[in-house]
């Protein structure tokens, strides 16, 4: 019987020990918590915590407490008193180490809370907390106090909260709205498992995936994890890696990645309402931000037709922002960037021309907009086999791009252009006094009628093109660039034909002169078949001198000289025909013109925004012996015999002024670089 007697005992003090801890848990008053918890978060973030109502216990294996009117300080230069207002919160934590005097948290629940996150002007955060200093003597005192445990919660839900930022550099506020969200956090050094569903800016949003313990945001000793996918709308975004500093955003290292079937749709998703419509997308790189850079590696990016890979860092350690960037693409549509305006189409008679502008200058005399070139240095590769969507149809583009200094340099370039090949180097200089350029280009077998076809202009002129340009100038606008111009141009065109119903647009008298000159023989007809077209000049101070300029037709030669001030804009070119039927050529047909009139020189003057047409009187009969004697351009056998000859086979009359024109004076690329 005496084990029965021991037994009772033994249930009797358990039985007296839960009554004694039931009336010590019901009785206590856990408000005198508030001060320890409050002095606890002002040592720790240097801010105030205000606890507004009474703590209010509910008993049980788990027992939990709440509080209403939560409230916690923003920064000092902050735009609202609060960082944070919460209307409830609810703290559980566990039975048995409360009964040692110990403090586990189980479960934090929110309700309505409303977090203000902003920056001000000069960026620094509200998220970096400055704990005030404290003597040794305090802080040897506080080491001795029962410290209060740090705030890790196993669970986390939150109900209709707010979370908004507002950027201080830019003005603008984004706001967060949560509907739901849930957290298990195991503690310790285990992952937090997070989903929370809600709206950013008004539209829906859904949020799932992993990140480092919490702890670790506070006092993070090693790169803090992270794997979340979020979708917006029907796209899918997502990041994987870690974050050194997260609160601050430094130290990236992510994986990142974005899909849709609309990139307009994903923007507008951010408040971006004017994105081009682009179409579906797929993007991934690597992101990390090593001290005073940010790099993105492993680019791979499919958007609507165009894909581009590569990698790009931004360096903003230095006086100005660098970008270096080493870029691919198979095809690059930018159509979508610049959708195509309403065309009208041109007039093409007399009566249809629309009325003078009044612009007595070409080119534009004011300042260049160069300033933005000092703005930031960098340097660029970029190979692209098809770029669509520019005025010009580029393929096979090969070019490495530099900006230093305010200095634009493209060297070198090489590129297929509507059949044809461009290549070469282009250098602007900003600095000194005034800007100064040169350039050097190479033009192979360019399609002249793609290229008029792909500017949206009317095709004057079909046929192969080659040109050779190598110029130098300098000036603050296009209209001093050309009035200092130097160097030389050259331009080669084989057979061809040219659209007489378009040079109407020049108007009707200049119209009917040009068809006479280099096609007397026939009326009516849309073209003038060209076998060739020949043009040079050499150009010093803005005074372009031709060495060369032929046009030859299947009845007519067209040759030329004089010279076109670029600085006046002023035109004097004097042009002579020579008919290849008729003459003592029997047998070739014959012509309603007079021989005096085939004789007659054409002047081309007024200016490059009033070009006139007309019989040269006073050059006539020089330009005629010219051409004739054959001492202009042909050399001893003379002119009319180089453009008339009726045997096949014969060298083509511009042959001869290719060689003149190759042969003309250039100016040394000791001085060009100058």
């Amino acid at each position: 019987m005496r084990w029965k007697r021991i037994a009772g005992l033994v249930g009797l003090l358990i039985v007296a020990l839960v009554v004694i801890l039931y009336v010590i848990v019901t009785t206590y008053d856990f408000n005198k918590l508030k001060p320890r918890i409050v002095q606890a978060v002002r040592d720790a973030t240097g801010r105030e915590l205000t606890l507004g109502g009474d703590f209010k216990v509910r008993f049980g294996l788990s027992p939990s407490a709440s509080v209403e009117r939560v409230t916690f300080q923003n920064a000092p230069w902050g735009s609202r008193p609060e960082m944070v207002r919460v209307k409830s919160l609810e703290i559980q934590v566990s039975l048995l180490p409360l009964i040692r005097g110990e403090i586990e948290f189980k479960r934090l629940i929110l309700i309505e809370p409303d977090i203000w996150i902003e920056t001000d002007p000069s960026g620094k955060s509200n998220l970096e907390f400055k704990p005030p200093e404290k003597p040794k003597a305090e802080e040897k005192k506080a080491e001795d106090r029962t410290a209060l445990p740090p705030l890790i919660f196993e669970e986390v839900r939150i109900e209709k909260g707010v979370l908004t930022y507002r950027d201080g550099k830019k003005g603008k506020t984004q706001t967060l709205n949560l509907d739901n969200l849930a957290a298990a956090i195991p503690g310790g050094e285990k992952p937090a498992d997070l989903h929370l569903q809600g709206s950013f800016n008004g539209r829906k949003f859904e949020v799932k995936g992993t990140t480092g313990p919490i702890r670790a945001l506070f006092s993070p000793q090693k790169p803090w994890p992270l794997n979340l996918t979020a979708k917006l709308a029907e796209a899918t975004l997502g990041a994987e890696g870690s974050i050194r500093e997260p609160l601050k955003g430094k130290g990236l290292d992510l994986a990142v990645r974005a899909e849709g079937p609309s990139i307009r749709g994903t923007a507008e998703f951010a408040g971006w309402s004017d994105v081009p419509e682009l179409g579906a997308y797929k993007v991934s790189a690597r992101i990390k931000d090593p001290p005073g850079k940010i790099a993105i590696s492993d680019l791979k990016a499919q958007i609507g037709e165009s894909d581009v890979s590569g990698s790009v860092e931004v360096n903003l350690s230095g006086q100005r922002p660098g970008i270096g960037a080493n870029l691919s693409s198979s095809k690059l549509d930018l159509r979508p960037l610049f959708p195509p305006k309403d065309k009208k189409a041109l007039p093409t008679t007399p009566s249809a021309r629309p009325a003078a502008t009044g612009k007595d200058k070409v080119f534009p005399s004011g300042p260049l907009p160069l300033d933005g070139l000092k703005a930031l240095d960098g340097g660029v590769n970029i190979q692209a086999g098809q770029i669509l969507g520019l005025p010009l149809t580029i393929q096979k583009l090969n070019a490495r791009v530099l900006l230093q200094d305010g200095n634009l340099l493209a060297r070198p370039f090489q590129m297929v252009l509507n059949e044809g090949s461009l290549s070469g180097v282009f250098n602007l200089r900003t600095q000194g006094k005034d800007p100064s350029f040169n350039c050097d280009f190479k033009l192979d077998q360019l399609d002249v009628g793609s290229l008029l076809k792909d500017l949206g202009t009317q095709q004057v002129l079909e046929g192969k093109v080659s040109a050779e340009v190598d110029l130098n100038g300098r000036g603050r606008s296009i209209a001093e660039w050309m009035g200092n111009l130097n160097g030389r141009t050259f331009v080669n065109m084989g057979k061809g034909r040219l659209n007489n119903k378009y040079l109407n647009l020049i108007g009707a008298d200049m119209a009917e002169s040009i068809l006479r000159l280099i096609n007397p023989f026939k009326k009516g007809e849309d073209f003038t078949p060209v076998n060739c077209l020949v043009n040079g000049f050499d150009i010093q101070n803005g005074l372009a001198v031709c060495r060369a300029l032929v046009l030859d037709t299947q009845v007519m030669s067209v040759i030329g000289e004089g010279n076109v001030n670029l600085k006046e804009e002023r035109l004097n070119l004097s042009i002579h025909p020579t008919p290849k039927e008729g003459l003592g050529a029997g047998g070739l047909g014959k012509i309603s013109l007079s021989l005096g009139e085939l004789t007659k020189s054409f002047k081309l003057g007024g200016t490059l925004a009033k070009p006139s047409l007309g019989i040269d009187t006073a050059q006539a009969l020089v330009t005629a012996g010219k051409a004739v004697g054959g001492i202009a351009l042909f050399g001893p056998a003379g002119i009319l015999a180089a453009l008339a000859s009726p045997t096949p086979g014969d060298p083509n009359p511009c042959l001869t002024a290719y060689e003149k024109a190759k042969m003309g004076k250039t100016e040394p690329k000791e001085k060009a670089e100058k």
